[in-house]
């Protein structure tokens, strides 16, 4: 099992932009997106086996957002389910391309199993847990 935490907020894949340029059709994300796929990959490199994980892979994965300043200090618990934007399954494949292209398995498609949540948290970044079976 591979266990870590990444110490950043994910910022989610979105539906791709789309812009002409010299008569050609470009499809792209955001700068933001993009800068942010960058910052996880650099925490992720660290935890990437020297071979890329084969087979079948169960991954759970939470997300921990940083609490909104209109929810009181004392309201603050270790952790509040999060039913707001963005939506859990753009923050799973902005993350599944991440370990992917950091090199943890050959293809996101090996996964066969994930448990995501994402949650309201005093320590925001993702906590990873990943096995193969």
């Amino acid at each position: 099992m591979i266990e870590f935490f990444v110490p950043v907020t994910i910022v989610p894949k979105q539906s791709d932009r789309t812009t002409i340029r010299n008569g050609r059709i470009r499809h792209y994300q955001p700068k933001q997106v993009t800068a942010n796929a960058k910052t996880i990959a650099f925490w992720v490199r660290r935890h990437v086996p020297a071979e890329p994980l084969t087979g079948p892979i169960a991954i759970e994965v939470r997300f921990a957002f940083p609490w909104p300043a209109s929810v009181p200090e004392g309201d603050r618990r270790s952790w509040r389910p999060k039913d707001t934007k963005p939506d859990l399954d753009n923050c799973v494949k902005q993350f599944l391309d991440v370990l992917q292209s950091c090199g943890m398995f050959k293809n996101d498609a090996q996964v066969w199993h994930t448990t995501p949540c994402k949650v309201w948290d005093n320590k925001p970044g993702i906590k990873v847990k990943i096995w193969r079976g």
